[in-house]
């Protein structure tokens, strides 16, 4: 991929871990309802991304790539 978006769409804050185990309070911080992470050009990354909320339940993330 060349470029990804990770968008938050649930009710709590999420973590993002990068070629890691995603850790609360530790790593990319997504804000509830609407915080995202984009990877491009700047910043490329291909390897595997892992999420993490500390709420109760699953919550949505909405996730594009491209090449």
């Amino acid at each position: 991929r060349l470029y990804a978006l990770i968008v938050n769409q649930s009710d709590e804050d999420m973590w993002l871990g990068i070629g890691a185990a995603a850790v609360v309070n530790q790593g990319i911080w997504l804000k509830a309802a609407g915080g995202f992470y984009e990877i491009n050009w700047t910043n490329l990354y291909t390897g595997v991304i892992n999420g993490i909320h500390a709420g109760a339940g699953n919550k949505i993330v909405t996730v594009m790539e491209g090449d």
